[in-house]
């Protein structure tokens, strides 16, 4: 486990809702980030129980800007990004369709443009 805690040290920030942030995108993707919640909530799995939490806890930390950091100020930030992986997932989802009408669009523009020359 300390060899994974020093490897994501290396993942950088300057305070906590920083690193927290950059740690999660790092280890989790938003499907299953919002399978969890802190505490298990709306039957959701807990996340405080995966050995996970506690290596980023560690790793936040091993920080040097954020080693006084309470075990409760990394929590609040971990708890707000399980939150909103739902509402980035939406995000992804919509901005994937958008590029999809987008490339499909272009696509039906070179085939008009390609009857103009015939």
């Amino acid at each position: 486990m300390k060899k994974m805690i020093k490897y994501l040290s290396r993942v950088g920030g300057s305070d906590v809702p920083e690193i927290v942030k950059r740690l999660m995108y790092k280890l989790l993707t938003n499907e299953v980030g919002n399978l969890f919640s802190w505490d298990g909530a709306k039957g959701k799995r807990k996340f405080k129980c995966l050995k996970l939490a506690n290596v980023i806890l560690d790793t936040v930390r091993a920080n040097n800007h954020t080693k006084n950091a309470t075990e409760a100020d990394i929590i609040v930030y971990i708890k707000k990004w399980l939150v909103r992986s739902k509402d980035r997932m939406h995000l992804e989802d919509k901005r994937r369709r958008r590029n999809e009408n987008q490339e499909e669009e272009d696509g039906n523009q070179e085939e008009e443009d390609g009857n103009d020359t015939m």
